[in-house]
């Protein structure tokens, strides 16, 4: 039987739920503020350039949930799970 040349380490381990909530909280918050400054750029802006900004501020909401749902994704660790090898005795 081959053993695995990889040790599962504990830095392997998926993060605790408290912390990807506050990841994709703290990513939801920041599009959110892109969104007030956008519809604040609305009220300023002058002319046709109006539509730039609000465009973001229309569809920044939904590119918020995607985004922020999606940034556990994108951490680099492994969500799988390892069976050992050989029992310990």
């Amino acid at each position: 039987m081959a053993m695995n040349d990889e040790t599962p380490s504990i830095t392997d381990l998926p993060e605790s739920g408290e912390a990807d909530l506050n990841k994709r909280m703290r990513v939801y918050l920041f599009i959110m503020a892109i969104r007030v400054a956008a519809f604040l750029l609305v009220l300023v802006v002058p002319g046709w350039w109006k539509v730039l900004p609000a465009v973001v501020a229309v569809f920044s909401s939904w590119f918020a949930v995607i985004i922020a749902n999606a940034a556990g994704m994108f951490s680099g660790r492994s969500s799988k799970s390892e069976r050992p090898m050989k029992e310990i005795s």
